[in-house]
């Protein structure tokens, strides 16, 4: 739950600095959190919103990270 307050703490103020690589590795983060407070619905939008702004940088490094946390989701869930 600390992990959760901090990170959120800190989500706004990556979306106002507009560093999409900061901010992609603190969506996902957050949503490994979420992942293992059994949250996986909010996980799973963090996913998401991380994977529509990996797909903007040349980082393979970042995207492989975006999928594996899609993974962990999806082993979560049982899919």
């Amino acid at each position: 739950e600390s992990a959760l307050a901090v990170l959120e703490e800190m989500l706004p103020r990556r979306r106002k600095l507009r560093g999409k690589v900061r901010l992609t590795g603190t969506l996902l983060n957050l949503a490994e959190v979420q992942r293992h407070l059994g949250r996986l619905d909010e996980a799973r939008a963090l996913v998401d919103e991380a994977r529509g702004h990996a797909r903007g940088i040349e980082s393979p490094r970042l995207r492989a990270s975006v999928e594996a946390e899609d993974a962990a989701l999806h082993e979560a869930r049982g899919d």
